[in-house]
């Protein structure tokens, strides 16, 4: 690797560890860095001009695929500590859906994050909300959209489970000085953090912050695998939505000749990760200002959302929806979050070394409780993470056993309903 790459994202790219936000683009002050999408690697990347670069280090700065300290974060964002590590710092934990029909119908749970968008742009809390969708055609790529008013919303609902080109819009806020409220993953809120550091003026426009429940990301080559899996020419794709029809919903495929084809969430993709995703600790979007997941719990109505209000000026908006308490243990136990592979990232990056794999410098709360069977679950899940060259028959054994072993080794720390 040449010196310029160890002082670039292009380190970061290189190890597999990046995951295509586009924030070291924004932040680069000669703008020597472009966002390409590239169909081998199934991902968007960053390309370096290295005549450009001044090797300032700018980018590897902001990149969450490098180097993310959740303590140092957790003081900048909330200044202060969690006192549950599991759950990260927070106010109010809440059970959540929509009143509008529409927006409940349409979204992957409770609807709750378009109807909060609603009330914020009513509101004229803020001037533009950014929301990430798939235009027709684009099998594997995501892109955000900066939308003004309410009445594309229902367009952009529903989960995305592939790669999101998610700070391209970053300069038109600022440029336009939008107040705005952002939607985004768990890394992307942490590279926004990151750059907030280094630009503290993007404080005055990004105005709220909403974090998904993110248990990783799949890189667009795993969507064509899926694909062929299902008899389904890529080139024939219309259109993917990933949770269509009532809660919990199913892939759904339409293609240019009229069929569509529908694919249960058990059997969406067992394989096929962004690399970075095995080291990622951040399952609960921890630095937003409210976390959104479904709610799995056994004794739940239907479709709702679990919300996790981590600041207070989220409050007021909170109207037009079903709203009831919930506690620390609902939460817990509804995303499995003491046997889940993410707040135990210290245990995969740990087996990934013993491997003689380099990792990303991860560093998670302190106060998480290792067990023995989160070292068999992080061997089983970077085998999970590393298997793309296996036999489909071998795979297929793989999953089987790996679904005994989450089912009676890993579930029993849960309360989950079926999914």
């Amino acid at each position: 690797m040449s010196p310029i790459n160890k002082r670039t994202v292009v380190k970061v790219r290189d190890a597999g560890f990046c995951l295509g936000c586009g924030m070291c683009e924004i932040v680069c002050p000669v703008n020597a860095i472009e966002i390409i999408y590239s169909e081998d690697r199934g991902q968007y990347i960053p390309f370096i001009n290295n005549i450009k670069c001044t090797k300032c280090r700018l980018c590897l700065s902001v990149c969450p695929g490098d180097d993310i300290n959740h303590p140092k974060l957790s003081e900048i964002v909330h200044r202060k500590q969690p006192e549950n590590p599991y759950i990260g710092v927070y106010k109010k934990i809440m059970i959540a859906s929509s009143t509008n029909d529409e927006y409940r119908q349409k979204g992957a749970s409770g609807g709750f994050i378009t109807q909060l968008l609603a009330n914020l742009l009513n509101a004229k809390a803020v001037d533009a909300v950014l929301v990430a969708g798939m235009e027709d055609g684009k099998l594997n790529m995501a892109q955000t959209y900066l939308l003004r008013d309410t009445y594309n919303l229902g367009k952009y609902q529903r989960s995305i489970y592939t790669n999101v080109h998610w700070a391209e819009p970053l300069h038109e806020i600022q440029q336009l000085r939008l107040r705005t409220a952002v939607v985004g993953l768990p890394c992307h809120l942490h590279a926004l953090n990151k750059i907030i550091q280094i630009k503290p003026e993007l404080r005055e426009y990004i105005r709220f912050s909403i974090g998904l429940f993110c248990g990783g990301t799949y890189n667009g080559k795993a969507v064509i695998n899926k694909l062929k899996d299902m008899l389904v020419s890529p080139e024939n794709v219309k259109r993917i939505d990933y949770r269509w029809g009532s809660w919990p919903g199913k892939m759904k495929v339409s293609t240019k000749d009229g069929n569509d084809y529908y694919v249960t969430r058990d059997e969406y993709f067992k394989s096929g990760y962004l690399k970075r995703c095995y080291y990622c600790f951040d399952f609960l979007a921890d630095l937003a200002d409210v976390s959104v997941g479904d709610n799995w719990c056994k004794d739940s109505d239907g479709a709702e959302n679990i919300i996790v209000v981590r600041k207070t000026k989220v409050l007021p908006y909170l109207e037009n929806m079903n709203l009831k308490e919930a506690s620390e243990n609902d939460l817990i136990m509804s995303h499995n979050l003491k046997s889940y592979r993410q707040r135990f990232s210290e245990v995969n990056a740990k087996v990934s070394k013993f491997f003689g794999n380099s990792v990303p410098n991860i560093k998670p709360y302190a106060g998480i409780k290792y067990k023995l069977k989160h070292y068999i679950n992080a061997v089983i899940e970077y085998m999970t993470f590393h298997m793309d060259d296996l036999h489909i028959g071998t795979k297929g054994r793989f999953f089987k056993l790996k679904g005994y072993f989450f089912h009676f080794v890993m579930k029993p720390d849960s309360k989950k309903r079926d999914k």
